[in-house]
């Protein structure tokens, strides 16, 4: 009895050493599994902002981790690398190999888009939210309407409004999917898998600070001895 025990141990001992493998996310908006926000949480990353890429009347916090929509244009020096005519900032990790999530908090907000984009796009031009352009975007508009991209794809209906959404890339598996973290961790949508076209890297935008409900930053969250 006690050498089956022992074996019953020591299988339990190398189970808990192996890193949990994200479970697959082709689910339907508003599933909800048991312990998946603690797995995406294993590849929690440091997410932060980098301030040369955002637009001129977008405000980056000293720390890299908030930003919001400024009523006068920053004095930002023109480089090639911010964005000209669009409300957006990237982070300045460059995602090229394994598993990478973060959450963002979005609060109230009645606009906003969040998610990833190719390192080398178009940083003067107007911008296209297509994956063929390189941009794997989620986004709210007019308070509720939930879309992937910008027409790309049907809106998308979500029970219960996300105040935090969580990001999760796994390049080698060319995923790139959203949940809904206010909704215990539910899946919100998941990008078609297509090869990436080289580095990827985070993608903010604030909108404008129409209305009461779009003043309030989107800041990335710590997930650092997080409960």
């Amino acid at each position: 009895m006690l050498q089956d025990i022992q074996e019953v141990l020591n299988r339990s001992k190398s189970w808990s050493l192996q890193r949990p493998e994200p479970i697959s996310l082709e689910l339907k908006t508003d599933c909800h599994v048991l312990g998946l926000r603690e797995i995406l949480k294993t590849c929690a990353v440091d997410v932060r902002l980098d301030p040369d890429t955002a637009y001129s009347r977008l405000i980056v916090s000293e720390d890299r981790k908030r930003v919001h929509y400024g009523d006068t244009n920053e004095k930002h020096p023109d480089i090639p690398e911010r964005f000209y005519r669009c409300n957006i900032v990237l982070g300045s990790q460059c995602i090229s190999s394994g598993r990478h999530y973060w959450e963002v908090e979005v609060g109230d907000r009645s606009e906003w888009g969040l998610g990833v984009c190719k390192q080398n796009v178009d940083w003067k031009e107007v911008v296209y939210l297509y994956s063929h352009y390189g941009f794997w975007v989620i986004r709210l508009r007019k308070g509720n309407e939930y879309r992937a991209g910008t027409d790309e794809y049907p809106l998308l209906s979500l029970p219960v409004p996300p105040c935090r959404v969580g990001i999760f890339v796994d390049y080698e598996a060319h995923d790139i999917s959203f949940y809904n973290v206010t909704d215990y961790g539910s899946h919100i949508f998941t990008f078609p898998c297509y090869p990436f076209p080289g580095r990827l890297l985070p993608y903010f935008s604030p909108c404008y600070s129409i209305g009461p409900n779009n003043t309030a930053p989107l800041a990335i969250c710590s997930l650092d001895g997080e409960d």
